[in-house]
C-alpha cells in the first residue's frame, strides 16, 4: 500500500566503479524502451473491429457450428449450415458484439450472413486441416491455413485462417520488374 503523503525517491550511486553504468541506464533510458517496441508487432485485437472479422470471424463462425452441431458435424464438414444452426451461431456473435460495440452489430449480421452464403456455394465436406499448408485436391477443404497455395483457376476460394495472430502467415517473394 502506498503511503498518503506523496515521498521523495532518492538515488545513490553505489560505489565509483558502477557510477558510469547508473549514468549511462539513465540517460538512455527513453530509447532504450523505444527500442523494445521494434520487437512488437501491429496487428489488431480489438474486438469486432474490421480488420479482425476480416480475418478471423469465419473461423469463429466454424467452431460455434461444430459445438451447436455436435452429433452431426463431428467428422464430417456439413455442405450447408442449417438455418436452426445459422441463427444459433448469430445469436452468440452478435451478442457479444452488442456488449461490446454495438455500432458493429449490423455490419457484423451483414458479414456472417455472408460467410454463411460462401459456406454453402463452397459446398465442402472437409473442414480442413490446419497444420498442413498444402492443398488437397481430392478433396476440397472449408478453411486453409493463411499462406497456403492458391487454390486452381475457377474454383471458388475456401475460407483462409490464421493460424497466429500474427502479421506473417502469408510468404511471398518479391521480385524485380525490368523495364
Amino acid at each position: 500500500m502506498w503511503p498518503a503523503q506523496p515521498q521523495r525517491i532518492k538515488a545513490l550511486a553505489q560505489k565509483a566503479d558502477t557510477a558510469h553504468r547508473d549514468r549511462s541506464h539513465y540517460e538512455h533510458f527513453k530509447s532504450y524502451h523505444q527500442s523494445l517496441y521494434r520487437w512488437v508487432e501491429p496487428t489488431s485485437i480489438t474486438p469486432f473491429s474490421l480488420p479482425t472479422k476480416e480475418r478471423a470471424l469465419h473461423a469463429v463462425a466454424v467452431i460455434l457450428t461444430r459445438q451447436f452441431g455436435i452429433n452431426s458435424f463431428t467428422k464430417d464438414c456439413p455442405k450447408e449450415v442449417p438455418a436452426d444452426i445459422q441463427d444459433k451461431v448469430k445469436e452468440v456473435i452478435l451478442k457479444r458484439v452488442g456488449s461490446i460495440d454495438p455500432s458493429e452489430s449490423d455490419n457484423t449480421e451483414s458479414m456472417l450472413d455472408g460467410i454463411f452464403e460462401k459456406w454453402a456455394d463452397l459446398s465442402r465436406t472437409e473442414w480442413g486441416k490446419m497444420n498442413e499448408s498444402t492443398l488437397s485436391t481430392s478433396s476440397p477443404q472449408l478453411m486453409l491455413p493463411s499462406g497456403s497455395p492458391q487454390v486452381p483457376k475457377g474454383q471458388i476460394e475456401p475460407f483462409r485462417t490464421p493460424t497466429s495472430m500474427r502479421n506473417v502467415d502469408a510468404t511471398c517473394e518479391p521480385y524485380i520488374i525490368q523495364h
